[in-house]
């Protein structure tokens, strides 16, 4: 029985060394600095993590004690110079909290913005987010649907193939036969666009307006140059459209789009403006007019627009509250912004992009554990969403999870973010 004894301890002896050395080297391969737990205890991210706890329970005098030994272990470690100054600050030593925060600053470019130093707008400097490329865009199938609703027998062409090449087979009947073919030529562009036959909608419209100049040959016209990026012949439809009929109220809309393209944003707002007042039904005008007001700086006009929309229609209500959410993230309700993403993933739960706005929303009201879980969502939806990557090494940084931080970032920038080289030379070599 001895022996047996002696046997099982020496295996269980066994068992717990070798689960020892694996945690170390996991530990160590992940590019976690901290071996053993009493390391840890005395390690720099141990002090800055016990003046974490201590400034969460209000005891700001003993988490500058941490952050000081902290800054004693490493005087060149950045975030613990901005904890402390933010302590200092708390407690009104407002000199020193400036002094603290200069030599942070030049220590790392990063570090005042990552934690919100005086304002947790600041983390939008830090944190992967192009507002303008989650917006609504106006592709070129979004703009043919108004296309379509000139012509009602284009409505069930606009959802399925099939339909679009019947009716463009009845529509060289028709032409054959028609003593003007024109506004068949011009139905047959818009389906051929449809099909992203560029160069043959080209040529029904040029057949179009040889027989009969319109404005909606010309507009047309316009959007082909605009999908051949030939900007300058765009213009020149758009422009005869609007001498043809000064009331077509979509070439402005798509003269505005064009000038937002070439950053004439001014210009382009007097023109989405001339839009709206022409067809005020114009939903998409809106949508533009929108983003063009965050762009120049007045997101209250910006919010006008998106609460009239969902006023009018259910229609994109999503890409609605989508807008809406980052028009109320720049005027300062983050509180709202939060309602609206709510309201878009209950609706739509299987949207990448949503996930990650909400998550950066959360960010900036410091809850991380909840950008934690809507980061996940979004890379479990998009497992390429080099962004998603980047700012949840942001949430685990803020956590002081680093080895995972740095992971993410790392793979964020191998997925193609090229913005997070220098942010994470700065987050992660210490």
């Amino acid at each position: 029985m001895r022996t047996i004894a002696k046997i099982a301890s020496l295996m269980l002896l066994l068992f717990c060394t070798q689960v020892i050395i694996a945690q170390k080297n996991t530990a160590l391969s992940s590019g976690n600095i901290i071996k053993n737990q009493q390391q840890y205890g005395n390690s720099l991210l141990g002090h800055v993590a016990r003046g974490d706890y201590q400034a969460r329970q209000g005891n700001f005098q003993e988490a500058l004690l941490s952050y000081d030994q902290a800054i004693a272990q490493d005087p060149a470690f950045a975030e613990a110079y901005i904890k402390r100054a933010l302590m200092k600050y708390r407690l009104g030593w407002t000199e020193q909290a400036r002094r603290d925060y200069d030599f942070a600053s030049r220590l790392n470019p990063y570090v005042a913005d990552l934690y919100g130093y005086g304002n947790h707008f600041r983390k939008l400097n830090v944190i992967a987010f192009e507002p303008y490329a989650l917006l609504f865009s106006p592709s070129t199938t979004r703009r043919l649907q108004y296309y379509a609703s000139l012509f009602p027998e284009l409505s069930e062409a606009a959802t399925s193939r099939d339909a679009r090449y019947d009716l463009l087979a009845s529509l060289d009947e028709q032409a054959a036969i028609s003593k003007n073919p024109a506004e068949q030529h011009v139905r047959q562009a818009v389906l051929w666009l449809w099909e992203k036959q560029v160069s043959v909608a080209e040529r029904y419209l040029d057949q179009a307006i040889a027989e009969q100049p319109t404005a909606p040959a010309y507009d047309l016209l316009g959007l082909v140059y605009q999908e051949t990026k030939s900007l300058e012949a765009a213009e020149a439809m758009h422009q005869r459209a609007i001498a043809l009929d000064s009331t077509y109220a979509f070439a402005y809309y798509n003269l505005s789009l064009l000038h937002h393209a070439k950053h004439n944003l001014n210009k382009a707002q007097q023109l989405v403006n001339q839009a709206v007042k022409l067809n005020p039904e114009l939903h998409a005008a809106y949508f533009h007019r929108a983003m063009l007001a965050k762009m120049l700086g007045n997101a209250p006009a910006a919010l006008r627009d998106y609460d009239y929309l969902m006023a009018q229609s259910d229609a994109y209500a999503t890409e609605i509250l989508l807008n809406r959410a980052i028009a109320r993230q720049f005027s300062g309700d983050i509180v709202g912004a939060l309602e609206d993403m709510n309201c878009a993933i209950e609706q739509e739960r299987h949207t990448a992009s949503y996930y990650y706005v909400r998550g950066n929303i959360y960010i900036l009201l410091e809850n991380y554990f909840a950008a934690l879980a809507d980061y996940d969502a979004a890379i479990q939806l998009d497992a390429a969403f080099a962004e998603a990557y980047f700012n949840r090494g942001i949430a685990y940084l803020m956590l002081n999870n680093r080895a995972s931080a740095c992971y993410d970032m790392e793979n964020a920038i191998r997925l193609g973010y090229k913005d997070g080289e220098e942010k994470l030379m700065y987050l992660c070599n210490f």
